[in-house]
């Protein structure tokens, strides 16, 4: 497991989900606007990490913290409509200071800077396998999450929901690096983030200032629809460009530690280059949660180099009818036993014309897919405010992340992989059944 995976709920530090072997690094990296128009990102990319590598009574300030910034809590006060003093004393009291359970920039696994003599993981159909370096046994290369010398790794772009921020699923997004992914995880710039910021050259003396994104709140009697669909165009596009950057970190096209990049002002002087043929664009993936899980499925639509989408509790109204033709890549649906409703679900049925698996988590809650659920120290009152629910969130993550990582595999293997998911949920996750819980006979009321 990774090196936080057994952290129990009142430590300070996040728990890896699942049977990973790596740990977790991550870095942020902010990229300007262009000076044609061209949108810049923000995004924390979370990579896997060697084990052997870390010091083994390491500190928990050397994890990211959860909340880089007061402003994020801010944000969240306006969009919940309750005053920002008293969410902090609410976070104070119930949350404490916590960290992700990923350590700020440190080497990506096999880097120069990282030893590559670890144990090679593969998996097949779910199932994890270990072999000891040196091992002489040879096994198809389709299958090696890890190989002896500068192994590539898949990637994921990850979209956070509505009000969310990059860091808000840490728990999920370091997780499955810890199975051998790179995660960008995208902080939208659609004012849809509770607050996001980007920084922007001062015309008299150059210097770089931010310029605030603060989310955008709906007014009264305001149609929602006129508001999320053009949010949904603009956060595909953002799924996309992330998938370009991760493209340019493979070609080593990003500067190097100490350079003063022209385009990076946000992690300039991490070593990106260490990236540099070590990614495997030809398995990609776009995950998200909520509204960003639109947004995952929205980027197959736009970009098959996303090879598969996974939605977490998708909210399916901002998608637009004639979409639903150009869903074409393999799809997962895991949803929350007590979120969805008749008509979202409806929506997810019609993605039709491609591989499509829906599964529904009983006993969970719609936060249950985002750290609120693991965040919260007293779990009688993470279920009182409906960030948990009946199921540990921390079994519930793990069939998540692990469903998640066996979908991915068969998939970028060939796939089909509903057999493999199917399997997994039947055998090990009793509180999940496939298909959906909302009542899809009895006609609605009018």
């Amino acid at each position: 497991m990774g090196v936080a995976s057994s952290c129990g709920y009142n430590s300070r530090v996040l728990p890896l989900l699942g049977q990973g072997s790596y740990s977790v690094g991550c870095a942020d990296m902010m990229v300007k606007d262009g000076p044609n128009g061209d949108s810049g990102i923000f995004m924390r990319i979370f990579y896997p990490v060697d084990n052997k590598d870390l010091d083994e009574n390491i500190k928990d300030e050397e994890y990211a913290p959860w909340i880089p910034r007061k402003e994020y809590l801010q944000g969240l006060a306006t969009y919940m409509k309750t005053p920002s003093w008293r969410l902090q004393f609410v976070s104070d009291w119930l949350i404490g200071e916590k960290r992700m359970p990923a350590l700020m920039e440190r080497p990506l696994s096999g880097s120069k800077q990282a030893s590559t003599s670890v144990a090679s993981s593969y998996s097949m159909d779910g199932f994890v396998f270990t072999e000891e370096p040196g091992f002489k046994k040879k096994f198809p290369t389709s299958l090696s999450m890890q190989s002896f010398s500068s192994p590539t790794f898949p990637v994921v772009v990850f979209s956070h929901g509505l009000s969310g921020a990059r860091f808000m699923y840490s728990t999920y997004c370091a997780s499955l690096a810890s199975y051998g992914f790179v995660v960008a995880a995208v902080e939208h710039r659609d004012y849809s983030a509770c607050w996001t910021y980007k920084l922007i050259p001062d015309m008299l003396d150059g210097r770089f200032k931010e310029k605030e994104l603060p989310m955008r709140q709906l007014k009264p009697g305001e149609d929602e629809m006129k508001v999320r669909v053009p949010q949904l165009h603009k956060r595909v596009s953002e799924m996309v460009k992330a998938l370009h950057v991760l493209e340019e970190l493979n070609l080593g096209l990003i500067g190097a530690r100490g350079e003063k990049s022209s385009r990076v002002v946000i992690g300039e002087h991490f070593n990106w280059r260490q990236f540099k043929g070590r990614l495997d664009l030809s398995r990609a993936a776009a995950v998200g949660h909520s509204f960003g899980g639109a947004t995952a499925l929205g980027a197959t639509a736009f970009s098959t180099d996303f090879q598969a989408a996974v939605v977490y509790d998708g909210w399916m109204m901002p998608i637009e009818e004639q979409m639903y033709e150009r869903f074409t890549q393999p799809t997962l649906f895991l949803n929350s036993g007590t979120w969805q409703w008749r008509r979202n679900i409806e929506k997810m049925l019609k993605v039709d014309r491609c591989e499509r698996t829906l599964f529904t988590y009983l006993g969970t809650t719609h936060q249950g897919f985002s750290d609120f659920s693991t965040l919260v120290r007293n779990q009688f009152l993470s279920k009182k405010f409906r960030l948990s629910g009946e199921v540990d969130p921390h079994l519930s993550g793990e069939a998540a992340v692990e469903m998640t990582i066996a979908f991915l595999r068969k998939t970028f293997d060939g796939g089909p992989a509903q057999q493999v998911v199917r399997q997994m949920a039947r055998e090990r996750y009793p509180f999940i059944i496939e298909g959906t819980n909302v009542d899809m006979k009895t006609p609605p009321k009018l």
